[in-house]
């Protein structure tokens, strides 16, 4: 189905010329215009100034199409003109599929909204042109590539710059569940599909500071690439502190509080006691916290030991900081 429809506050439509039921063309490429009764077009006086013009400023409109899918394009029109802006559009196949669509006209003010479907996949540059009432004319084209299956395509990502393991969001179509990012030929993590069709991923820890590509893959399907500027490095993992007490009684519960520094959300915590012959299930006592652990321990023989603590996360990082207590 081919529909031509104009948005704007007032929409006035110029007669069209209907012949047995459909609109009538001309069976030259140029285009026929219709004006209203009494309506005359003059042509530019010679010397007009260039900044009083009618242009088409930008097109908005798809870059992706699935065949028989219906796309929409609007052109937007900056202009000088006070009266009626005449709209038409070459999609690009009126040789095969859609002749009548040729010579379509929109009456409006500085904007026109259109809708297409193309039957052939294939690449197409629908051509949209604007005259006004003095016979200023100004054309635009785009691109869209039509095909048969869905196209993997990043339309945005935010943000576009951060520190290394920084979440990030794309945006754009083909995208599900199995996907993945690559940034700067490094996979990342933690990626996921959200409800709304946005893919959310980690950018990896392991980058250093410069601008990277972003992809998308899936199967034997890549998309086309965005930036992703990396400001700084992931901050290296390490202890920032440690709470411990430095003399106990024999069998007195002690504590201690390990403190962790790293931008990971996932660290692991373990700790040697120093008389694990008395307690060998305390060897590796671990949890996962985020930046703190706090453990509890007592020594059955007098003595000084160093307690071992050790923090790692996922990414093979690891840090050891010990501690002296002298137990009486």
């Amino acid at each position: 189905m081919h529909t031509i429809a104009a948005k704007l506050g007032a929409l006035a439509v110029a007669p069209f010329l209907f012949w047995g039921g459909h609109m009538a063309t001309t069976s030259q490429p140029t285009h026929q215009w219709w004006h209203w009764p009494g309506q005359a077009t003059t042509t530019p006086s010679t010397g007009e100034s260039e900044k009083h013009k009618t242009k088409i400023t930008s097109i908005t409109g798809p870059t992706t199409l699935l065949i028989n899918s219906e796309g929409t394009w609007t052109a937007n029109v900056s202009t000088d003109a006070t009266s009626t802006l005449h709209y038409s559009v070459k999609w690009g196949d009126e040789g095969t599929a859609q002749p009548l669509l040729r010579a379509a006209l929109t009456n409006i003010q500085t904007s026109a909204t259109f809708t297409h479907e193309y039957a052939t996949a294939g690449t197409y540059h629908p051509e949209f042109t604007v005259t006004d009432t003095n016979g200023r004319t100004s054309t635009k084209s785009t691109t869209v590539i039509v095909t048969d299956t869905v196209q993997l395509h990043l339309d945005s990502i935010t943000p576009t710059s951060g520190a290394a393991s920084t979440t990030a969001t794309l945006t754009g179509t083909g995208f599900n569940a199995s996907s993945t990012v690559w940034v700067g030929g490094v996979a990342a993590s933690n990626v996921s599909l959200s409800a709304t069709g946005m893919l959310s991923f980690t950018i990896p820890s392991s980058l250093k500071a410069g601008t990277y590509n972003v992809k998308v893959k899936d199967g034997d399907r890549t998309s086309n690439a965005l930036s992703f500027k990396v400001t700084a490095a992931r901050p290296a993992l390490s202890i920032s502190g440690i709470d411990a007490p430095v003399m106990l009684s024999a069998g007195e519960e002690g504590v201690w509080t390990v403190h962790a520094s790293t931008a990971s959300s996932n660290l692991h915590y373990s700790v040697v006691w120093g008389d694990e012959e008395a307690s060998p299930l305390m060897r590796a006592a671990s949890m996962n916290v985020d930046t703190s652990s706090t453990f509890t321990h007592s020594y059955d023989t007098a003595g000084t030991y160093s307690p071992k603590f050790t923090v790692s996360d996922g990414d093979g990082h690891s840090a050891t900081v010990s501690a002296t207590v002298v137990v009486k």
